[in-house]
């Protein structure tokens, strides 16, 4: 076995125990990770464990603090001594079944925790293990016992899920006794001890339904608590209420990873903006209101039409101009290359921004928008080419602004500073809105072979405009891949660019039909839908306060940090919720270059 795969051993086990965020390439290139643990599908599976038990709670964040502090000192003992080599890679290869079940069973088998307390003792007893290490072992196993943990945990699980998002019966509960306990004492415990009588006995599966007194209703947590800590009980729970979760029925969504990345195309397990857990909050309103500044919209598309923005205050086809806005007839919105009242796409780019933030949901028919519910004010100042002129932006900007507009979506940009925009983008910042512009897709390079590809550039040094105008209300994207890389296209920079999002072969409506698309262009809608979440659940927020919960809400990942100022990705449950999510990856830079 060579070195460098002992050292792969040890960055799979902390992975394994610990669920450390890993960088996608790193398994996918190492065929010695894939025939021992199972590749990437399995690195997944870790990540999923980490992300939905281990930092579902407290003690599992502490635990992984825990054993942060003596990783080093640990890889150091295992370098030198062959048995543990051997061992570790046999248990690690057990623990990776066990966190499977973890997984399925929702709660942390107590065999992962008999493994990892047998690798503890492997390594406090190797002769190649210091006094200091053993001294800090032997106080893991005193002060933080992996089986007390999984015990507390899978107890707490019972009853930490009583959130505003969970629903459950306050008139009784559902209880398990041990298999050693004479049913006919049952009711007997139940009554004498706690008051409780049975209501139903599910008798094939061993559950009673326990009706709960007025006593106990304003505090049902801790009944269930109390009864979980009796030891003739094998469990107790609440009687949920459940319904449908925020999954859209979307025959396409399973191909739009940046919304709930499960690993589809070897990507990576968890790399999206969390929507799922959004839409438990909000799937959006009506009565949010995003500009799409493009090459106009299909506003005839099945997917969009019920979320086209309406000018109600003007009459269709009176040749009037009845709102006195300076434009007639403007039902629909404008467009600025015509200069007539059809912002109708003949290109497709302003279709395809304008169904990531809101192609209509939950109908059975393609993909899924960030908002299922949200008016798409569509203006056209892009030609089908894809070209058009800063004047033609300027107006877009100002009609924004002035017909209600909080959120604009700027998916273009190029040519010089101009201080006519500058003007135009402050003046939609006194109406109230938040300018989110696409960060750029790099410059043309070609290879020895004339293959043309564009690579990103750095906008600290070669400002791209309008995203790099340093103005208050604006948020300028990137974007990233379905493994969280930066995207080789995009554009990026410490100070001027602001997030990253999906940009990468992202399945958005088109003219007619669904198109996949890449770019800088496809992230910054993402942002948008995002902000328009926001506003729908926190409507008096201004163009300032959702900006900071986007930015401070952020994924933190190695890849982004000094690419752009937040040094993360979009998270839009933790924008929402205003929460800064946990991060746990900063050893991975570490473990990637002596690996590869």
């Amino acid at each position: 076995m060579t070195i460098k795969n002992l050292f792969i051993i040890f960055f799979m086990m902390t992975i394994n125990i610990w669920g450390i965020d890993y960088p996608t390439e790193t398994i996918n290139k190492n065929s010695f990770v894939t025939e021992t643990f199972g590749g990437i599908e399995q690195a997944n599976t870790f990540r999923k464990f980490r992300d939905e038990i281990l930092l579902d709670s407290k003690e599992g964040k502490e635990y992984i603090n825990t054993f942060y502090k003596i990783l080093s000192s640990l890889a150091d003992v295992m370098i030198h001594d062959a048995d543990l080599r051997r061992e570790t890679t046999e248990r690690l290869f057990l623990i990776s079944k066990e966190v499977k079940k973890s997984l399925e069973n929702n709660k942390i088998s107590t065999k992962m925790g008999d493994h990892i307390n047998y690798l503890l003792d492997s390594y406090a007893s190797s002769t190649f293990t210091n006094t200091k290490l053993i001294k800090t072992i032997n106080n893991i196993k005193t002060d933080h016992p992996i089986l007390k943990f999984i015990e507390q945990y899978n107890s707490r699980k019972l009853t930490k899920n009583l959130t505003p998002y969970i629903k459950y019966e306050i008139d009784s509960i559902l209880v398990a006794f041990k298999p050693n306990i004479n049913i006919n004492s049952i009711p007997k415990i139940l009554e004498n001890t706690y008051d409780l009588n049975i209501k139903e006995v599910y008798n094939e599966i061993g559950i009673y339904n326990v009706s709960i007194p007025k006593k106990y209703k304003d505090n049902i947590e801790n009944l269930i608590t109390t009864l979980n800590q009796n030891s003739n009980i094998e469990f107790a729970e609440p009687n949920g209420i459940v319904s449908a979760f925020r999954s859209p029925n979307d025959k396409l969504y399973n191909q739009q990873w940046g919304l709930n990345n499960v690993g589809q195309k070897a990507g990576t397990y968890g790399v999206d903006i969390d929507a799922e857990k959004a839409w438990n909050k909000t799937i959006g309103k009506h009565s949010v209101i995003v500009a799409v500044i493009d090459t106009g919209v299909s506003y005839n598309h099945p997917e969009l039409r019920k979320n086209m923005w309406i000018n109600t205050k003007e009459i269709p086809n009176n040749k009037k101009d009845d709102d006195h806005n300076g434009y007639i007839d403007d039902v629909r919105g404008w467009d600025f290359v015509n200069n007539d009242n059809n912002p109708l796409d003949d290109n497709n780019h302003g279709s395809h921004c304008s169904g990531i933030i809101g192609a209509k949901s939950n109908n059975h028919l393609g993909v899924t928008g960030v908002n299922w519910n949200v008016r798409i004010m569509p203006l056209k100042f892009l030609d089908s080419c894809g070209n058009g002129k800063d004047s033609d932006a300027i107006k877009a900007i100002i009609y924004a602004a002035n017909m209600g507009a909080k959120i604009v979506s700027n998916s273009w940009g190029g040519g010089s500073y101009n201080k006519a925009m500058v003007r135009a983008i402050q003046y939609l910042s006194k109406k109230g809105g938040l300018f989110i512009a696409a960060a750029g897709n790099g410059k043309q390079k070609g290879d020895q072979d004339n293959h043309i590809t564009n690579v990103g550039i750095d906008n600290d040094k070669e400002p791209m405009y309008p995203a790099s105008y340093t103005l208050s209300n604006i948020i300028s994207v990137a974007a990233i891949d379905r493994n969280d890389e930066l995207a080789s296209f995009s554009n990026y920079g410490k100070k001027s660019v602001d997030l990253a999002a999906p940009g990468v072969d992202i399945l958005s409506t088109a003219r007619s039909g669904y198109k996949l698309m890449s770019g800088t262009s496809m992230a910054t809608p993402y942002v948008a839908g995002v902000a328009a979440l926001i506003k729908s659940i926190n409507p008096k927020l201004n163009y300032s306060q959702i900006k900071k919960r986007i930015l401070k809400n952020v994924h933190k990942t190695y890849q982004l940090e000094g690419k752009v100022s937040s040094g993360g990705r979009l998270n839009a449950f933790n924008s929402i919720i205003n929460s800064v999510p946990p991060t746990y990856g900063f050893l991975i830079p570490i473990w990637h270059n002596i690996l590869f």
